[in-house]
């Protein structure tokens, strides 16, 4: 019997190519993660995210505070909230959102972070709201192999 999140992961694993025993390059998770989310718009009629590359420089750096730092959660300890995030590098913005994912341990990052975004219902309804239009991922690792990924939503102005 299949639980409903391997169900997920079967669904979602068509546009994934899963990870080899050697370590993937950040940039091709950023990829699959981005690429996961649009398969599952496009799987309920919604159009594709576009990527953006100021929010991917912003979803990595986030990615990476979040390691360093030794914390979780949307709020920068020094940088603030995601609002205040693009405000400081100058994007102008009408609504934007946020998911972040920490994991240790998964052969791919990439597909368990779609997979636990789509179960939680604040991260899928950001997955979901056909009004964003342009995102952006951002993954960092440590050296004890703890992957952060952060995922940026954004209506511009």
């Amino acid at each position: 019997m299949m639980t409903r999140r391997a169900g997920l992961i079967a669904c979602i694993g068509a546009p994934f190519v899963f990870a080899s025993a050697s370590p993937e390059p950040l940039a091709g998770i950023e990829q699959r993660i981005f690429d996961g989310i649009n398969f599952q718009r496009a799987s309920i009629g919604l159009e594709a995210l576009q990527w953006d590359p100021v929010l991917c420089r912003t979803a990595r750096e986030h990615s990476r505070r979040m390691l360093e730092a030794h914390f979780f959660s949307h709020q920068d300890p020094v940088f603030g909230d995601l609002a205040c995030r693009l405000n400081t590098v100058g994007v102008a913005w009408s609504r934007c959102a946020e998911n972040i994912f920490r994991e240790n341990g998964y052969t791919d990052p990439a597909a368990i972070a779609v997979v636990e975004w789509s179960y939680s219902p604040g991260h899928r309804d950001n997955l979901l709201t056909a009004e964003f239009r342009l995102t952006g991922v951002g993954v960092a690792m440590n050296q004890d192999g703890t992957f952060t990924a952060t995922q940026q939503f954004l209506v511009p102005r």
